[in-house]
């Protein structure tokens, strides 16, 4: 999490649901994600919610006190039925936030297809000695 600039969060229709659990502070409620999503926060990096098919938006009632911040940040759709087009939007907006994506990236991710093909053309964009900058103002 040191190295990373740009933290996509990968929300799904169910995944505030598994946060009840950790809630209740059942033995259990250790979360990587959670954990990895706190130290983004620490580090100042940006935090982006990804919001797959058929998830909402964040509500802060649903997560635990330490990501509560999510609920108010900029986020992104993925949808499966739109994969090349979302994909595509993703790499621009993220190039945008952080220079170090070249545009190149986005060309050959415009050449390819599949999410696969945008971690790929994003993970070779990102360079470690750049700092990201803000999100867009606007979102899907």
């Amino acid at each position: 999490m040191s190295e990373c600039q740009v933290m996509l969060g990968v929300v799904d229709p169910d995944w505030s649901d598994k946060f009840n659990t950790l809630k209740s502070g059942s033995p259990d409620a250790f979360d990587w994600v959670q954990k990895e999503i706190e130290e983004a926060f620490r580090l100042n990096h940006i935090v982006v919610p990804v919001l797959l098919s058929g998830a909402d938006r964040l509500r802060q009632d649903d997560l635990p006190a330490p990501l509560v911040r999510l609920a108010s940040l900029q986020y992104l759709r993925f949808d499966y039925r739109n994969v090349r087009q979302d994909s595509i939007y993703m790499a621009e907006q993220l190039a945008r936030v952080s220079p170090s994506i070249e545009n190149r990236c986005v060309a050959k991710l415009r050449r390819s297809s599949g999410f696969r093909s945008f971690l790929l053309a994003l993970g070779k964009g990102l360079g470690r000695e750049q700092r990201a900058e803000a999100l867009p103002t606007s979102h899907v």
